[in-house]
């Protein structure tokens, strides 16, 4: 399979729960039920696309963490955060992490 067709897949799988997130104020079934979940929203540094990725966290004694890679798996990244750049979903409510 071709790394392109490998790439849309994990758009439309992702599209598809962001879809499900939003239908259900941030609830979760299938293989993600009672998982917490959220949203990532990022903007390209160079393109300023917003980008949407579900992802998982913990919360650890009312911290939230949450656990990624950078790329395709590279640890680290030649775009750093900015203040702004990013925002949290959570059901209905979003909020910046800075």
């Amino acid at each position: 399979m071709s790394e392109e067709r490998d790439w849309t897949r994990v758009r439309e799988w992702n599209a598809g729960i962001i879809e499900e997130f939003r239908a259900h104020e941030g609830k979760l079934g299938g293989r993600f039920a009672g998982e917490p979940v959220l949203l990532l929203h990022t903007f390209g540094a160079k393109s300023g696309l917003e980008r949407i990725n579900p992802m998982r966290y913990l919360d650890l004694e009312g911290r939230r963490f949450v656990l990624g890679r950078s790329g395709t798996g590279s640890m680290t990244s030649r775009h750093g955060a900015t203040p702004g750049s990013r925002s949290i979903r959570r059901g209905r409510a979003a909020r910046s992490p800075w």
